[in-house]
């Protein structure tokens, strides 16, 4: 932000000269501590306490709000302009997590593992509070061990300042750029959620496409999974693929390299009995995640590679659309409830289910012309999202 052996900005507004001062947070405002209280005060409605879960992504949530009944005294009631603070939490990397009360907060406090900041100059000191300096600062002040900072600590964190007409302008400047951003955030949330139901429209049968005469397509069948799959059961017996060309699954993912998802490879000494996964191909994962107990149905929409023993890999007959069912999969309720009856699961949580016994069950499926329809729908979708999602990103780098 700062040149600091000249302490000039290097980037400013070109009517302002001079250098600008250090200094500390305890200089411009003040640090209240948050309310304790009992379980016993916790009620269904009454006064809002905000905690670590209403700030979410540099501004309010109010998702997982608590509410007491107690009386608090004037001054710990949040105002307009206030700088909500973590001050304590079990994860370290959400301490010093900060959002600005604005006009949209209900009448609230603050709740004891958060701090508030209260300043005449709270635009500009919470845009302080986004800076690389200020994480720092916080890092420094855990540690290897402490989980927690407090009004002390912050008091004394330490930045350069302009005077005010120059730090009102920048503040006005960045609040304008951050309203765009929540904007963006508010688009590409919608967005999402807009396609969570679609697809369960979609799956569920209440939207459906027809051909491009306006007849409709046939009823959906009840089709035994083998129907659409064949394992291959193809090996990396003549060494194609290397330690590079391993690919993990992963639920929120899908099937990546895994050195470009985990940063190192997990492979074996040798990869020779690998499975060899193509462009198109089904994977199911063995492995028990905590949304899908009974493991992971996904496709591979990206360059070929190979897969341990442990997963079973899968090629798409002519009746299927691999796009069509890796949407239909990735609905984590369709996975598990198309898993559940078939998996066993051993004393150690491992899948007692071998590769045919996957295919065994049925699910719904339309017409192969109907699939397509869905999947050409859906990816225009995700296009939208992923082009919502990148100009989110160029402004927050923007800023």
């Amino acid at each position: 932000m700062t040149n600091i052996q000249s302490k000039v900005p290097l980037l400013r507004f070109p009517e302002y000269k001079g250098n600008w001062k250090r200094i500390e947070l305890g200089n411009i405002g003040s640090f209240l501590n948050g309310l304790t209280y009992s379980p016993d005060n916790i009620r269904g409605e009454g006064l809002l306490v905000l905690r670590s879960s209403n700030v979410q992504g540099g501004r309010l949530a109010f998702k997982d709000n608590v509410f007491v009944n107690v009386e608090v005294k004037e001054e710990l009631l949040s105002k307009l302009g206030d700088i909500l603070i973590c001050v304590r939490n079990g994860s370290k990397k959400l301490i010093g997590k900060n959002a600005l009360i604005t006009e949209e907060c209900p009448k609230a406090t603050h709740g004891a593992f958060m701090s508030v900041f209260r300043s005449e100059d709270s635009n500009f000191a919470f845009q302080l509070l986004q800076t690389e300096k200020y994480r720092r600062q916080v890092f420094v002040d855990l540690g290897a061990t402490i989980n927690s900072i407090n009004g002390s600590n912050l008091k004394k964190y330490k930045f350069y300042s302009p005077k005010s007409r120059e730090a009102e302008e920048i503040s006005t400047f960045l609040s304008t750029v951050d309203k765009k951003i929540s904007l963006l955030k508010q688009k590409h949330e919608h967005l999402v959620q807009y396609k969570k139901g679609v697809m369960q429209q979609l799956f569920s049968q209440q939207l459906r496409f027809k051909y491009d005469n306006g007849q409709d397509f046939p009823d959906w069948e009840d089709k035994k999974l083998n129907t659409l799959l064949t394992e291959h059961k193809k090996r990396n017996r003549d060494l194609k693929y290397n330690k590079g060309d391993v690919l993990s699954v992963s639920g929120e993912l899908g099937v990546i390299n895994q050195i470009e998802h985990l940063g190192r490879s997990y492979a074996g000494e040798s990869v020779r009995d690998y499975h060899i996964v193509h462009e198109g191909d089904i994977v199911y994962t063995k492995s028990p995640l905590k949304a899908n107990p009974y493991g992971i149905i996904k496709a591979n929409k990206g360059k070929a590679g190979i897969v341990s023993t442990l997963y079973a890999v899968y090629s798409c007959k002519n009746t299927a659309n691999y796009e069509y069912l890796e949407y239909y999969f990735w609905i984590d309720a369709n996975t598990n409830r198309y898993l559940r009856p078939l998996v066993q699961k051993g004393a150690k949580n491992d899948m007692k289910i071998n590769n045919q016994r996957v295919l065994i069950d049925r699910i719904s499926v339309p017409s192969k012309q109907e699939q397509d329809k869905i999947v050409k729908f859906l990816k225009a979708l995700d296009e939208k999202i992923f082009l919502a999602g990148q100009q989110l990103e160029q402004t927050q780098a923007y800023k």
